[in-house]
């Protein structure tokens, strides 16, 4: 087994690694732990993102090789795999993923009928909620516009909405897209480490 391997430690910014997953570079591989996170989980760490509360690592492995998981509607394989290299998420693949579910749109987002499903937060009490409210009112912010430029102003500029709502928009907007996010970058190894790394993880969320 090959031993030796690079650890690149970095800051991606959250708007950033979204970007990368929406294109396909960051994605989800064949050992990437299928847990998901509850909807308490995800109101936890969309609430943390918010607050600009840190979170753990998240371990990628960078690599031109194909190690593509199952193609399930999962929010780290929408987008198919571009040539070259991509990051496959190694651990932290549920935080990822829950980020990706509330902060990118999603191929069934379209669907009136499942806008429930999306996540949300209240701009007058900065409450997150991973489902829509019984009790919503217009100013909620759908978290899938905060990092689409042209979808937040659409919602920012609406004259229906209400000045104190748009200014926390855009401070919510902001704290999102600036949110940082660590990174550790498994360089010039093979899958015989990564398999070790991924066994040897306690904290697979």
């Amino acid at each position: 087994m090959q031993t030796t391997h690079e650890l690149l430690q970095h800051v991606m910014m959250l708007g950033d690694l979204m970007a990368r997953i929406a294109s396909g570079r960051v994605r989800a591989g064949r050992f990437t732990w299928p847990e998901r996170m509850t909807d308490a989980e995800t109101t936890a760490v969309l609430q943390s993102v918010r607050l600009g509360f840190p979170m753990g690592a998240l371990t990628l492995w960078s690599t031109t090789e194909d190690h593509e998981g199952p193609r399930d509607r999962d929010a780290l394989s929408n987008a198919p795999r571009p040539d070259g290299l991509v990051m496959y998420v190694v651990d932290g693949g549920a935080r990822a993923h829950a980020l990706a579910r509330a902060l990118l749109p999603q191929p069934d987002d379209e669907d009136d009928g499942r806008r429930n499903r999306r996540a949300y937060i209240d701009p007058k009490t900065d409450i997150v909620s991973v489902r829509r409210p019984a009790d919503a009112h217009d100013d909620l912010l759908p978290l899938d516009r905060v990092l689409d430029t042209a979808r937040y102003l659409t919602w920012a500029m609406n004259p229906d909405r209400g000045a104190a709502a748009a200014e926390s928009g855009d401070r919510i907007a902001a704290a999102f897209r600036d949110y940082q996010v660590m990174m550790a970058e498994m360089t010039n190894c093979d899958r015989a480490i990564i398999d070790v790394i991924r066994e040897r993880t306690i904290l697979r969320a």
